[in-house]
């Protein structure tokens, strides 16, 4: 979910990866966003968005390798 109104209303998103959202930061930059995402197959991704979520990049990890 994304919102741009300072949580007022909500906007469905679409992640590059099917799974839970585990955490999201938002970076220093302005419209930087970093979440991990615990997909379905078992494997956490990192997935990153430079334009305020609007779209979202997979970084796949190492299986096991990281948790949050």
């Amino acid at each position: 979910m994304r919102s741009t109104d300072d949580g007022a209303t909500w906007d469905a998103v679409q992640a590059p990866v099917d799974g839970t959202w585990t955490s999201v930061v938002y970076g220093a930059g302005d419209d930087d966003l970093y979440a991990a995402v615990a997909s379905d197959d078992g494997a956490t991704r990192a997935i990153t968005s430079d334009d305020h979520g609007v779209t979202w990049t997979a970084h796949p990890t190492p299986a096991g390798a990281w948790s949050s």
